[in-house]
């Protein structure tokens, strides 16, 4: 799926190319589900990883994160990769929507 969203913001859960933000779920040794967020390098990885700053044990503030520390400061086209379950469990391109 790929969605464009306010003529600046392309929306994708298919990993192609480099994206410039991504945000996924993933999971620790020990079976926690984590949130990470992040501006990507040109490897495809978060650049400057940073468990304080990249890593949300928490999903109910990725959004407002989204828009707020990413969208807002950016005027640039930015592809977005995120990954499936986080698109349907935020409703994130109907909140995009709204947002943007």
């Amino acid at each position: 799926m790929r969605i464009e969203i306010a003529d600046y913001v392309e929306l994708t859960d298919e990993w192609v190319g480099t994206p410039d933000v991504v945000m996924y779920t993933s999971e620790t040794a020990d079976g926690y589900e984590i949130y990470i967020l992040g501006w990507t390098g040109k490897n495809g990885h978060v650049k400057n990883m940073d468990n304080e700053e990249n890593v949300f044990m928490r999903k109910e503030n990725l959004l407002d994160i989204l828009v707020d520390d990413f969208l807002s400061c950016n005027e640039e086209f930015i592809e977005i990769y995120v990954s499936y379950d986080l698109i349907e469990d935020l409703d994130l391109i109907n909140e995009l929507e709204e947002r943007l």
